[in-house]
């Protein structure tokens, strides 16, 4: 994020945390799963909550506040071969400092494919994905989703950023 040049938007920006900083986080996490398969899931649930708190221990750039992470997953099989999944992603961070480098990210292979990681940036972000899997033979699948998230600002109405992509995936029942 550092730059020599004075055009880039890091060093004309009143960003807090654009040197970089600290931080010490404490938190507790909450783990629900009861699907029939890690891989390939074809019926059950999935949940898991994470909090953690940053005490402001270091500077006053620092990170100190929390942060919240909730990730929902479903798996309804609509047919011996077919399962429709539904899936549901929030994180935020919050706190009076919070320093670029603790915002919440959007992209990557897990969430929003196609886009790289960080390329959409915000103190909370969220992703509703429905997913249609058909699988052929025991070890190979085909699934097409449909993902839309959203990184939340106040001034500017959000926008959603929506993601289809067709994914061929091999699994081990």
């Amino acid at each position: 994020m550092r730059s020599d040049s004075s055009d880039h938007i890091f060093n004309r920006s009143d960003l807090i945390g654009k040197e970089g900083g600290q931080q010490l986080l404490l938190g507790v996490s909450q783990l629900f799963d009861n699907r029939d398969n890690v891989s390939y899931s074809t019926r059950g649930y999935y949940a898991k909550l994470r909090l953690a708190y940053a005490p402001k221990l270091w500077t006053s750039t620092d990170f100190n506040g929390a942060n919240l992470d909730l990730d929902l997953r479903g798996f309804i099989p609509l047919h011996k071969k077919v399962t429709l999944a539904l899936q549901g992603i929030f994180r935020s961070t919050f706190g009076k400092t919070i320093p670029f480098y603790n915002y919440r990210e959007l992209g990557g292979d897990m969430m929003m494919r196609g886009y790289y990681l960080g390329r959409y940036r915000d103190k909370t972000t969220s992703l509703r994905k429905l997913n249609y899997a058909i699988a052929f033979i025991l070890v190979l699948a085909l699934s097409v989703f449909r993902e839309l998230d959203q990184p939340f600002q106040k001034k500017i109405a959000a926008g959603m950023y929506p993601v289809m992509v067709a994914d061929c995936a091999t699994s081990s029942v």
